[in-house]
């Protein structure tokens, strides 16, 4: 609870979970979290993809972190599609005095776990 007050909190909090995931060799990430972190997201990014692509839309991204992209890539496979690049952007800013808004997303994501 200490962290959540704290205005290095959000950052303190990501770079543990950072140094966890880090620790992980391949899918350590274990079944419950696997399941609410990667599988349902993943399952709701691919049926709104599919129907971005069933409305004729052309050209479509998903962002997602490292975890989501081996079952991505299959079943975007499983549609006719190849991956043909792979560009990685900065998901968490680790750095010191990049806080301005990390309360507040950290309280976004808390949230929908809550629900």
């Amino acid at each position: 609870m200490a962290l959540l007050s704290d205005p290095e909190g959000p950052l303190k909090i990501k770079r543990m979970m950072a140094e966890q995931f880090d620790k992980m060799k391949g899918d350590e990430l274990g079944e419950v979290l696997t399941g609410y972190l990667v599988d349902k997201r993943n399952a709701n990014a691919i049926k709104v993809f599919d129907e971005q692509v069933r409305k004729g839309k052309k050209q479509l991204g998903i962002f997602y972190g490292a975890a989501h992209m081996p079952d991505f890539e299959k079943q975007l496979g499983k549609r006719g599609f190849k991956k043909t690049q792979t560009k990685w952007n900065t998901a968490w800013d680790l750095r010191s005095g990049n806080n301005q808004n990390q309360m507040q997303d950290l309280f976004k994501v808390l949230e929908k776990f809550s629900n």
